[in-house]
C-alpha cells in the first residue's frame, strides 16, 4: 500500500508505516491494538505526525510502541493511562520529548512506572516521591522491565532518538529498518526489501528459482523467510 505523498521530502528520514506494518514489526498481536495505542481517542504515545487525518506512523512511533508492548508483556494489567501518565510526567519534568523513542529504562512500582533516559540527568527522589508519597533517595531498588528489542536498536548518543533497528539477524546477516533508507522498510543485505523477496518466492515457486531470478544468494532468501516466520501473522 502506498500513501499519497509518501515520497514527500518532509517525510524523508522518518520512516512511514501502516498500523498493521508496525504491529507486524513490533510483534504486537493486532493492528487494532497498535492503532489504539497510537491513533486512539486517548493515545498512549505522542505521534510524530499528529494530524488526525494522517494515519501513518513513523520509525519513532514504531520505537515507542515496542516499549508499550514490553510493558504489556511484563504486566497486561497495567492501565494504558498509567503508561501515558509516566511519559507525560517525564516530558514535563525533564523537558525531553518522546522518552520511549530514546534508549531508556522503564521501572515498575506497583502500577506506577518510572522512566529513565540514558544521557538525561535524572534524580530518583522525585520519582520515588511521586510513586510512594514518601521522600527517600535510594530507598527503592527495582529491576527495570525487560525491553529486549533495545539490544537491536541503535540510538543517537546522549539520550538521542532511535536511528536503526535490526528486525532479524542470523550471525552477521540482518534484516534492517533504517528510516533514512527506503522509508524505513525492512531491507536485506542485497538492497531488496523483505516483502520483495518473500513475494519473489511466492511468484517463482521456491527459494532456488527466486534467488536465481533476483541475483541474490539462496541464504538471503532463507533469511527473509526466517524473518517472516518469526514475525508471524498480524490480525487486522
Amino acid at each position: 500500500m502506498v500513501a499519497t505523498g509518501r515520497d514527500n521530502l518532509a517525510l524523508l528520514g522518518k520512516g512511514l508505516y501502516t498500523a498493521k506494518e508496525v504491529a507486524r514489526y513490533a510483534r504486537i498481536p493486532s493492528a487494532k491494538m497498535a492503532r489504539r495505542w497510537a491513533l486512539g481517542v486517548s493515545p498512549v504515545i505522542h505521534r510524530e505526525l499528529p494530524d488526525e487525518a494522517n494515519r501513518w506512523l513513523t520509525f519513532l512511533d514504531f520505537a515507542q510502541l515496542q516499549a508499550i508492548r514490553a510493558v504489556q508483556l511484563f504486566d497486561p494489567e497495567i492501565p494504558l493511562q498509567r503508561i501515558r501518565a509516566a511519559i507525560e510526567w517525564f516530558e514535563k519534568t525533564y523537558h525531553v520529548d518522546r522518552p520511549l523513542a530514546r534508549k531508556h529504562k522503564i521501572i515498575p512500582h506497583g502500577r506506577d512506572l518510572w522512566i529513565a533516559v540514558d544521557g538525561v540527568n535524572w534524580d530518583e527522589e522525585p520519582q520515588f516521591e511521586l510513586a510512594t508519597g514518601r521522600r527517600g533517595k535510594g530507598q527503592l531498588m527495582l529491576d527495570p522491565i525487560a525491553e529486549l528489542y533495545q539490544r537491536d536498536m541503535q540510538y543517537i548518543d546522549g539520550g538521542g532518538y532511535a536511528t536503526l533497528f535490526r528486525l532479524y539477524h542470523d550471525g552477521d546477516r540482518a534484516v534492517v529498518m533504517d528510516p533514512h533508507k527506503h522509508l524505513g522498510s525492512p531491507m536485506l543485505p542485497s538492497g531488496y526489501s523483505l516483502d520483495t523477496l518473500l513475494e519473489a518466492v511466492r511468484i517463482e515457486g521456491g527459494i532456488e528459482r527466486a534467488a536465481r531470478v533476483y541475483g541474490v544468494p539462496e541464504d538471503e532468501i532463507q533469511l527473509a523467510i526466517d524473518c517472516n516466520d518469526q514475525l508471524g501473522l498480524v490480525a487486522a
